[in-house]
């Protein structure tokens, strides 16, 4: 059976076709303009507060954290990869007015303990305090 699929292998690599080029293109732009598509709305995002909860080491990855926020009284959770935030401190989120589940943790702008929540909605441009950062 492993002999019959080098032998398919083979015979795939060497012929002159380019039909196997398109069979790994295709799928490959298709991801790349999902993850454009699905990111793109952040460009028109609001601001708000988010404490890091969590913060582990996946056996094959890189260093995590999940970090949670709340947007009109809706709770949402979503993680990304660890650059220096701490647990249990809050920083500056940009999420998509979109969808409020898309978001990103900007992990160099610590949240001051003079702020004490965002605005209902949150903050349509960047903070005062945040774009000294």
């Amino acid at each position: 059976m492993l002999k019959r699929i080098v032998q398919k292998i083979n015979y795939i690599s060497k012929k002159k076709s380019y039909w196997n080029l398109w069979i790994v293109i295709v799928p490959f732009l298709g991801v790349l303009i999902y993850n454009e598509i699905k990111l793109n709305p952040l460009e028109k995002g609001n601001y708000t507060i988010g404490l890091v909860t969590k913060k582990y080491w996946p056996i094959l990855s890189h260093k995590k954290i999940i970090y949670t926020y709340t947007v009109n009284g809706v709770d949402y959770k979503n993680g990304q990869v660890y650059l220096s935030a701490e647990e249990g401190k809050r920083y500056l989120i940009q999420y998509s007015l979109e969808d409020n589940s898309i978001s990103d943790m900007f992990q160099n702008i610590p949240v001051p303990d003079s702020i004490k929540e965002a605005p209902n909605g949150g903050w349509k441009e960047l903070p005062i305090w945040a774009e000294k950062k």
